[in-house]
């Protein structure tokens, strides 16, 4: 039985001033999977998430949840596909938290009850109740990154899409991040620059460098490859560092 509920096949993207962004790319996403996308600076990791609502529109194919993307089918893909932009202030544009959770879900014509059940739902698994009738933009950073993730888990969808979601949150923070990350039951694509929470959260990591695939495997195997990261401008994670350092020195005391 065919589990791909993302696939992209020969995807190959230029900005109108010809820079190319991605180059023959081919990818496959396994329901279910929480996968991390990372690589250096202008990798395409930006560009690649913003395929897959149909944002951007390449040459080659992406399908998702069995729909292949185009004018016919966009709607129905992008009530699949939960888009969490790196800069809330992106997503966020209502006087009031509940305002913009509930945004979605009037433009999809629910009714008013099913509406106040769904952003109580979703603030409650960002940990954000009772800030219904906060504003927007008065909350902290942390805060406001939690809200944008609510605004897309209160309308239904298969896959979550996350745009650096830790990036410029305090420690705090982006550890309640984290354990809300690992306790969502979706499939997963997480572009980020913080291989630390890839590490406890993606169960397989894609390397893109120069709009490429270069590397795609387990999580370990791919952040515990010291060559392969320095070579793509990337570090093996310090928590694994000190885990390999604790385990060699082990075995030379034995």
């Amino acid at each position: 039985m065919d589990k791909g509920i993302v696939k992209i096949k020969d995807l190959s993207y230029s900005y109108p001033d010809g820079t190319k962004a991605l180059s023959d790319m081919n990818l496959e996403v396994l329901k279910g999977e929480t996968v991390g996308i990372v690589g250096p600076n202008a990798a395409g990791k930006t560009t690649l998430l913003l395929h897959l609502n149909g944002i951007l529109r390449g040459e080659g194919s992406i399908e998702v949840a069995g729909l292949c993307m185009g004018d016919k089918n966009l709607l129905e893909i992008r009530k699949r596909i939960g888009l969490v932009f790196q800069d809330p202030d992106d997503q966020l544009f209502t006087p009031s938290v509940y305002d913009d959770i509930a945004f979605g879900l009037l433009q999809r014509n629910f009714e008013k009850e099913k509406i106040d059940k769904l952003v109580e739902d979703a603030l409650l698994q960002v940990g954000m109740c009772g800030f219904e009738k906060k504003c927007s933009h008065h909350l902290s950073f942390g805060q406001k990154k939690k809200v944008s993730l609510a605004t897309v888990l209160a309308l239904p969808c298969e896959v979550l899409v996350l745009d650096e979601p830790s990036s410029n949150l305090d420690p705090k923070s982006r550890r309640e991040f984290i354990d809300i990350l690992k306790n969502l039951a979706y499939t997963k694509l997480i572009a980020t620059h913080d291989l630390e929470l890839v590490l406890e959260v993606c169960q397989r990591v894609v390397i893109l460098d120069g709009g490429k695939i270069v590397a795609d495997g387990k999580t370990l195997q791919i952040l515990s490859n010291e060559p392969l990261l320095t070579e793509h401008n990337l570090e093996v994670p310090s928590s694994l560092k000190k885990q390999t350092s604790f385990i060699n020195s082990n075995k030379q005391n034995k």
